[in-house]
């Protein structure tokens, strides 16, 4: 689908940019690529824009699936005007010299923001926590509801890391960035030495 989009800009100002959406295997249901098919963004990775005019809104493992709802297109659209509004920021703050130009929170590029991400979401396990749950992971064994969590809480996972461990494993599943990274992460883990516990008396 192509046409064009009203972005306001301030002071009750709108302006219009020409958007392409384009659906993977014609589903519907599926997050759409957004492109800029008039060129009004130079591709470039401070801007987010790859090669082409794809614009990179997300992470691919964080865009939101939300298309089999009534409003997901106009949830995409809503975050498609963000993004240029974004784009009209990053051109008048590297106009004035500010540095980053890029107004707001980013993910690293390529393979380093995938384990950006991955980071973030292990922040809360510990060394032992990550080597429990790292045969589940990569998919060496399967984890069930049923089974005492891998973290230690003594519930069972469906009722603790249950969701966690499910989006973690299905980003890794889909995605090969997300899959390296995790291996990565999880070697490095493998190399720090178990912490001792009490020694009794």
């Amino acid at each position: 689908m192509r046409g064009r989009i009203a972005v306001p800009v301030g002071a009750g100002i709108t302006r219009p940019f020409e958007i392409e959406l384009v659906y993977q295997d014609l589903d519907l249901f599926a997050t759409p690529d957004t492109y800029d098919p008039a060129g009004r963004f130079p591709p470039s990775p401070d801007r987010h824009i790859e090669k082409g005019g794809k614009f990179c809104l997300w992470l691919p493992q964080t865009a939101p699936n939300d298309f089999d709802l009534e409003d997901g297109l106009r949830r995409h659209l809503d975050r498609v005007r963000e993004f240029l509004i974004l784009q009209l920021m990053y051109e008048d703050r590297k106009r004035r010299g500010i540095d980053p130009a890029w107004p707001g929170p980013i993910w690293d590029h390529r393979s380093a923001g995938h384990e950006q991400w991955l980071r973030e979401q292990l922040a809360g396990l510990d060394g032992d926590q990550l080597r429990a749950f790292s045969r589940y992971l990569q998919g060496r064994q399967r984890l069930t509801g049923k089974q005492s969590c891998p973290c230690g809480s003594g519930q069972r996972a469906g009722r603790c890391h249950w969701t966690w461990f499910h989006q973690l494993r299905k980003a890794a599943t889909l995605y090969e960035p997300v899959r390296a990274a995790l291996t990565k992460l999880l070697e490095e883990h493998d190399e720090i030495p178990t912490q001792p516990g009490p020694s009794s008396i």
